[in-house]
């Protein structure tokens, strides 16, 4: 299962969400107007480490689903505000391959 995790971006180096789990070839990130969703924050690799982080590997946490895979869709800034042009509609236009969204 493919979850969108909307927030700051993610840490997709991050030991908890490394083996393919975090999808950056489908990333996006509105702040920066580009397709590179690496967290400058902090917020959002750990929103994506309760919902997918690996288990078993004696670091950090164990998420509620290991198996998971993650999106990041940064919406946030560094300094966690809302960028104000992202309009709702906005996440309608991208494809959408999660079947979860945690925003």
């Amino acid at each position: 299962m493919l979850i969108a995790v909307i927030d700051t971006g993610m840490d997709y180096n991050h030991p908890d969400l490394r083996g393919g789990r975090v999808r950056t070839d489908i990333d996006r990130d509105f702040v920066n107007n580009d397709e590179d969703a690496m967290d400058d924050h902090g917020h959002g690799a750990f929103v994506a480490g309760i919902a997918a982080a690996n288990t078993n590997n004696g670091q950090g946490i164990a998420g509620v689903c290991p198996g998971c895979q993650v999106l990041p869709i940064t919406v946030l800034r560094r300094t966690a505000r809302v960028r104000q042009t992202v309009e709702p509609g906005a996440l309608s236009t991208q494809p959408r391959p999660a079947r979860r969204l945690s925003a």
